[in-house]
């Protein structure tokens, strides 16, 4: 393993928003547990020293709640996306309810993702 260098280079991604994409371009549901080895490659090739996953813990219901009453806040997500609607406000990734990964950012780990085997098919 190399030495951390003393003036790390960081590249920071908006998880939620990354997610959604990576998702729009697989055309299946993407989480943190399923994004392919190719898409963190694409991300290892631009030489940064390591990844900021931001906006990874639980975001607060109240917190949405006074965004969602906020008249010039949501004016101005409307000017920014015509077709908003209340439910696309997740929060903001600074507005932390707990430090465990929003539920929405990854899939319980007893569940089956897209791609895998249940037990039933593994074992036939």
């Amino acid at each position: 393993m190399s030495k951390w260098p003393k003036y790390p280079t960081i590249y920071e991604i908006n998880t939620w928003v990354w997610l959604s994409g990576l998702s729009q371009k697989s055309g299946m549901p993407t989480d943190l547990r399923s994004v392919r080895a190719a898409d963190w490659d694409a991300i290892a090739k631009f030489g940064f020293d390591a990844v900021w996953l931001m906006g990874v813990w639980e975001r607060s219901p109240a917190g949405i709640a006074i965004a969602n009453r906020n008249v010039n806040l949501l004016n101005d997500f409307c000017r920014t996306l015509p077709d908003f609607a209340l439910q696309d406000n997740v929060g903001s990734p600074y507005c932390v309810r707990r430090y465990v990964v929003d539920n929405h950012l990854v899939v319980p780990a007893d569940s089956q993702l897209p791609g895998e085997n249940s037990p039933s098919e593994a074992s036939s």
